[in-house]
Order: structure tokens, then sequence, then C-alpha cells
């Protein structure tokens, strides 16, 4: 009896635990790669306008939360590069680099976090159906 209860379930162990893992990579990485790495580009390029790099990089993840807003930095820097010519070593292009890596960042980190939290909840439901099944189960024998 125990073995129907658990061949017609989902198991969800390592999928749990992979995206609780992919979930913290994540962050972390969102979180502190752009401090990490704008220093060493404004270092290595001698250009330490590249720091603000680092802002625009938390305000493409804190933007990341609704999708219009990528759109909006999209057309923008599309405008601009068909106005002004488009040429990486202008600040604008490199500081919408920025933005979309920190846009990128927090998206993946995001996507995996709602993933995580989907599975626990997945998980709960799955084992407050079991625990109901086999409290009717008991109170059938009992009968």
């Amino acid at each position: 009896m125990a073995d129907e209860y658990f061949s017609k379930r989902k198991q969800y162990g390592n999928e749990f635990l992979s995206n609780h893992i992919k979930a913290k990579i994540f962050s972390k990485i969102s979180t502190t790669s752009p401090v990490i790495i704008f220093p060493l580009l404004s270092f290595y390029f001698h250009d330490w306008w590249i720091l603000l790099g680092i802002l625009f990089a938390y305000a493409g993840g804190l933007l990341s939360i609704k999708r219009i807003w990528i759109l909006i930095a999209v057309s923008l820097t599309i405008i601009y590069s068909l106005i002004f010519g488009f040429a990486l070593n202008s600040y604008e292009n490199i500081y919408f680099i920025c933005y979309l890596y920190g846009h990128i960042t927090f998206s993946i980190g995001a996507y995996f976090i709602n993933k995580y939290e989907k599975t626990k909840s997945d998980m709960d439901s799955q084992i407050e159906k079991q625990v109901h099944q086999m409290l009717q189960a008991r109170k059938e024998n009992k009968l």
C-alpha cells in the first residue's frame, strides 16, 4: 500500500536541492559581481567613469522586476546609437551593457528563486495530500 503512494508521486529531492543551490549561487553572483568586475575593468582601462557601471548594474537588477524596463533601455540605446553612432567606447553604450548585465543576472536569480519556491510549495501540498490519504485509510481500516 505504501508503494502505491510513492510510485504515483513525483519525487522532489534532487530538483529541490538543485534549485536551492542555483538560487543561492545566482543571488550571490548578481549582488557581488558588479562590485568585483567593474572596478577591475576601470583599473584595466584607466577610466574611473566605468565605476558608475556598478550603479547601472544594480539599477538593472532592481528594474528587472518588470520586463518593460529592458524594452525601454534597449529602445533608448538604439535611438541614441542611430543618432550619434554606435561605439563601444561611448559611456552610454558601456552603461547600457552594465545595465543589461545587472538585468540578466538578477533575472536569472529571480527565476531560480521562483522555481525553488514553486518546488517547495509542491512538496508541501504533496505531503499534505499524503497525510490526508493515510489518515483516511487508517479510519477506514478501524471501521
